[in-house]
């Protein structure tokens, strides 16, 4: 088995998370070296970075892990999960409930499928743009 996808998800995984975590670690040390003069907008950063990461996280166990391999997610929870990953980003995204609805099975693998399509969708516009997904019944 080639290993060099897998190095290169890793090491991409790895660079959309050091952001927000390093956020976090950063607001932490403010907090310890200024007192309570700045803690209210370290808090503000922590936070933001908290959820940012949280997020990237559970877009990751969906598109890349086991959890997305199954038939037991809707199209809902999959645009969800896209929304939430693109949500700070340059991209936006577009996703109609027409077609296929929201309370659909995407059947075995298919949010994965899917999550990774955005993905790719999302690296494809690094300057920033609509990504539009529009799925059929």
């Amino acid at each position: 088995m080639d290993t060099r996808l897998i190095e290169l998800l890793m090491s991409r995984v790895c660079h959309d998370l050091i952001s927000p975590v390093g956020a976090v670690v950063n607001g932490v040390e403010l907090i310890e070296e200024s007192g309570t003069a700045v803690a209210d907008g370290a808090m503000v950063l922590i936070a933001k970075s908290a959820r940012l990461a949280s997020r990237r996280l559970q877009f990751f166990r969906m598109a890349y892990g086991a959890a997305g391999a199954g038939s037991d997610r809707s199209l809902g929870d999959a645009r969800q999960l896209a929304g939430d990953f693109l949500a700070d980003g340059k991209v936006a995204l577009e996703w109609s409930d027409e077609g296929a609805g929201r309370t659909a099975r995407a059947g075995a693998g298919g949010i994965k499928l899917l999550l990774n399509m955005v993905a790719v969708g999302a690296e494809s516009l690094p300057r920033g743009g609509k990504l539009t997904v529009a799925l059929t019944a």
